[in-house]
């Protein structure tokens, strides 16, 4: 409010200001630094939910990667053996020297049976059944005796009933001439063989031997 006084002739205005009343908070700074234990909590609440969710995005993108992977390899390896069946399947019959009787023996609804000589040596036997044929004369040339002509390679045929939970096999028959207990040890290992069902080894009458020419053994 102002006011107005007289003073030996003279006025003078006087301003007086309302009093105001000023408490010490006001000007006391904030002197508590840091964060309280509610708020340290929720950080580190908000801390965790983020790495979980950084973490379960990285394993589902992990899972999603290797199941890729397993995909694109069962697919590779089926091109692979569909590659190799339309192979083996476009050489079906293929008989290139007209003596292996190379053909299609049969057609299902989801398989074929078929021979072919892929290796144009005239049959369609498996190879590793003809191996023997050098296993054995291997075996007589050790024992000391020879052959007489040829291995007589039957190839494969059907058994007169199951053996071994088999139904054919491969049969071929070679005329020996040898020192008597010379094949023994040759017997011994053809009767061991898993691969070998059944093995007979005979000596042969004098007039047989004679009528195919062995009648002279080696001494």
């Amino acid at each position: 409010c102002r006011d107005l006084f007289e003073y030996k002739g003279k006025w003078r205005m006087t301003a007086i200001t309302p009093s105001v009343k000023l408490s010490a908070h006001d000007f006391t700074k904030r002197s508590d630094a840091g964060f309280t234990l509610i708020e340290a909590m929720m950080v580190i609440a908000i801390i965790s939910i983020a790495f979980g969710t950084i973490y379960n995005t990285f394993t589902n993108f992990s899972s999603s990667c290797t199941a890729e992977n397993v995909k694109a390899g069962i697919q590779q390896n089926a091109r692979v053996g569909i590659e190799f069946m339309v192979r083996d399947i476009r050489l079906a019959g293929l008989d290139p020297l007209g003596t292996a009787d190379a053909k299609i023996e049969g057609i299902g609804t989801n398989w074929i049976r078929f021979t072919s000589d892929a290796n144009f040596d005239g049959d369609v036997d498996d190879p590793q059944a003809q191996a023997w044929m050098k296993t054995v004369t291997d075996g007589v040339t050790a024992a000391g005796g020879e052959l007489h002509g040829k291995i007589d390679w039957w190839g494969k045929r059907p058994f007169a009933y199951e053996i071994n939970k088999k139904t054919s096999g491969y049969y071929m028959v070679a005329d020996i001439l040898a020192p008597p207990g010379a094949l023994d040890e040759l017997e011994r290992a053809l009767r061991l063989a898993d691969d070998i069902v059944r093995q007979l080894l005979i000596r042969l009458p004098e007039a047989e031997a004679e009528r195919r020419g062995m009648a002279v053994s080696v001494a």
